[in-house]
């Protein structure tokens, strides 16, 4: 009880000299406002929760000291502090509808990690960190990962996935090369992104090429990361796709047999794949593995989702096809576009 005592006497002492201060650990800022949103010292101890460990002072519900929204964690920051606890994807594009409405997906934690990020004084918290702020002689810790944990469970997800089965050694390289560039790509506001740009910086050592004498700037595999991205942003009502072919031919083993027009060819520098980040806050790409041969791909907003995306895909012919991105908000439709493909044959 003393110890508490001392603690609310060093806060209060340190309010009278200022108003608010930031504190910085590891590129992670914290705004600390003043307490008078505290009715008491009592209110103030029964929020805190303090408790006092190998000489620091640990609080269970660090909001009592800093107030929303003046806790400020770098975006991709928080993804990757809790990333490691997703257990599975749920709400992901639909390879076995011709039409469908996505408005995001939902992630799910591993059962035992909110209970766990709850207990401050627990010691797995320690791999994100902890904010220290000091009073006098003494530290008192806030993780970190709480409110990566609490910012987390309100960003919006979208989700596109591909089976990797039946495929070659070869293509299953290429395409882990190219899907690691997205694992971690941040795409601010307005920026476009070139996604054969980030190919062709890829080692020519470390591409599969074949059995082919011919050089290229990247090989076989890469599109099927191309096409993966491209149904994500037909998901994505804050992505638009800005340049996008379609493949010469028709691959149903690569691509889907039961509809096509939803693929994207990549092809040297001039068969481009290029998306833009048009909302207002950035956007955050992440992969996520299911098993062994089951791969997501998810964009992530710190924004909620206001959105109803509407997908629809149909065959002309069975050389043709087109599919449209349709973006509701509410009854009223904001967005409309379709993309039709020709293709030569069937591979």
């Amino acid at each position: 009880m003393k110890r508490i005592i001392i603690l609310i006497f060093l806060l209060l002492s340190w309010w009278t000299v200022s108003a608010k201060k930031v504190i910085s650990l590891d590129n992670t800022s914290f705004l600390l406002n003043n307490f008078s949103s505290f009715s008491s010292l009592s209110s103030l101890k029964d929020k805190c929760k303090v408790k006092w460990i190998s000489g620091q002072y640990l609080i269970a519900t660090p909001e009592c000291l800093i107030t929303k929204p003046t806790v400020y964690i770098p975006f991709s920051k928080a993804v990757d502090l809790i990333w490691p606890f997703v257990q599975d994807i749920k709400g992901v594009y639909r390879l076995d509808q011709n039409e469908f409405f996505y408005t995001g997906a939902n992630v799910i934690l591993d059962s035992g990690f909110e209970k766990r990020v709850k207990k401050f004084w627990d010691q797995q918290l320690s791999w994100g960190g902890y904010m220290i702020l000091k009073w006098s002689n003494s530290d008192i810790q806030v993780p970190v990962a709480y409110f990566a944990w609490k910012y987390f469970k309100n960003y919006s997800f979208w989700v596109s996935t591909k089976s990797l089965t039946g495929r070659d050694e070869c293509r299953l390289t290429n395409y882990s090369l190219a899907m690691n560039k997205l694992d971690g790509l941040l795409l601010p506001p307005g920026k476009v992104y070139n996604f054969n740009e980030d190919l062709v910086k890829i080692s020519q050592d470390e591409y599969c090429k074949g059995k082919s004498d011919r050089q290229y700037l990247f090989y076989a595999g890469v599109c099927g990361v191309s096409t993966q991205l491209f149904r994500n942003s037909l998901l994505n009502p804050f992505v638009r796709v800005v340049e996008r072919r379609s493949h010469a031919h028709r691959y149903p083993k690569f691509y889907s047999p039961i509809v096509l027009g939803d693929d994207a060819a990549v092809y040297e520098m001039y068969k481009f794949f290029k998306i833009q980040n048009i909302g207002d806050a950035p956007l955050y790409f992440k992969v996520f593995k299911k098993g062994q041969r089951e791969v997501y791909l998810v964009s992530i907003s710190p924004q909620r989702n206001p959105f109803k995306v509407q997908v629809e895909k149909k065959n002309l012919s069975k050389l043709s096809a087109y599919v449209q991105k349709k973006v509701w908000s509410g009854a009223d439709l904001t967005f409309q576009k379709k993309w039709t493909s020709v293709y030569y044959g069937f591979k």
